[in-house]
C-alpha cells in the first residue's frame, strides 16, 4: 500500500560566442520509486542466490551536472560533454548472511549513496581537407568513459565504497559516411568497440553474478556494419542496414545474452 511522489526538474543553458562555437551546460533531476520486483521478490536471482521481499525501500533521488562544448565550421565538427551524477538512496542487493535450502540469501537496501561521472567525445571531419575528391566523404566517430563510486554492503555485512556493479567499459563507434551531392541518399560503413574488462576491476556482485559476468574479464569486441539509404521520392526513405558484417560472438556487461550475429534490416520510412 505503500506510493511514492516527487516533484522533479531541470535547468539547461546554451552560449554561442560566434556561428562555430557552442557552450552548454544543465542541472537535472532524478526520481526512481520501488518497483514490484525490488519490493515482493521471493526468487532465485543472478547465480544461484535466492531474494526475499525487502519492505520499507525508499525511493531513489539523482541530481545530474553536464558541461559541454560544441565546434562546427562545416568541415570539422565535434563536441565534448563532462558530466557528474549524484546517487542518493539507491536500492542495492545484498547477502543477509542467511542460507535457504543451500543458496544464499539475499535482500535490497537504500544503502547506496555515491557518485557517477563521465565523458563523451564526439566529431566528424569532411575529408575535402585532405582532397578536393574526397568532399563526399565524412570521417566520423564517437567515444565515452564512465566511472563512479557507491556505498554498498559486502558479503560480509559490512558497508564498503566500491564501484558500481555492471560497470560498461569504454566504448565507441568509429565509421566512413558518403553523401551523394543531392542530399538524397548516402551510405556509412561503421564499427562499434568495447574495451575488455579485466576481472580486477569487478565488485564483489560481478564476480558473484558468473552466469552473466566472464570470471576471465569481459572480452572486448569490434563489430562492423553497413548501411545505406535512399530518398525515393519526397518523404519515401529506403534503407538497407547490414550489422555485425563479420558474425561475431560479443555480449554487453551484465546481458544474459549475446547480441545478434549478422542482422539485415530493411526499413522504408515514409513521412506525410
Amino acid at each position: 500500500k505503500d506510493d511514492w511522489s516527487a516533484v522533479t526538474g531541470s535547468l539547461r543553458g546554451v552560449y554561442k560566442p560566434s556561428a562555430t562555437w557552442r557552450f552548454f551546460g544543465g542541472l537535472s533531476q532524478g526520481f526512481r520509486a520501488p518497483n514490484l520486483a525490488d519490493t515482493t521478490r521471493f526468487d532465485v536471482a543472478r547465480s544461484g542466490e535466492l531474494e526475499v521481499p525487502a519492505f520499507g525501500l525508499e525511493p531513489e533521488h539523482y541530481s545530474s551536472f553536464e558541461l559541454g562544448a560544441r565546434y562546427d565550421d562545416g568541415e570539422w565538427a565535434g563536441n565534448l560533454t563532462g558530466w557528474y551524477t549524484l546517487a542518493r538512496d539507491q536500492i542495492s542487493r545484498f547477502r543477509t548472511g542467511k542460507t535457504v535450502g543451500g543458496l544464499p540469501e539475499v535482500s535490497k537496501s537504500n544503502v547506496g549513496d555515491g557518485w557517477y561521472a563521465g565523458i563523451e567525445l564526439a566529431g566528424e571531419v569532411n575529408l575535402s581537407v585532405a582532397s578536393d575528391h574526397l568532399a563526399d566523404i565524412w570521417l566520423f566517430g564517437w567515444a565515452d568513459y564512465v566511472d563512479g563510486r557507491i556505498d554498498q554492503i559486502d558479503s560480509t555485512g559490512k558497508q564498503i565504497e566500491d564501484r558500481p556493479k555492471a560497470m560498461p567499459p569504454a566504448s565507441g563507434t568509429l565509421g566512413l559516411r558518403w553523401l551523394h551531392p543531392s542530399g538524397e541518399s548516402g551510405a556509412e560503413l561503421f564499427t562499434r568497440m568495447a574495451y575488455h574488462i579485466d576481472p580486477s576491476r569487478y565488485t564483489e556482485a560481478d564476480r558473484n553474478n558468473t552466469q552473466r559476468v566472464p570470471a576471465d574479464g569481459l572480452p572486448g569486441y569490434a563489430v562492423y556494419g553497413l548501411r545505406g539509404w535512399t530518398e525515393l521520392r519526397e518523404d519515401i526513405v529506403l534503407s538497407l542496414a547490414i550489422e555485425n558484417l563479420t558474425d561475431v560472438d560479443f555480449r554487453v556487461m551484465d546481458s544474459g545474452v549475446m547480441e545478434p550475429g549478422m542482422n539485415v534490416i530493411l526499413t522504408l520510412q515514409a513521412g506525410f
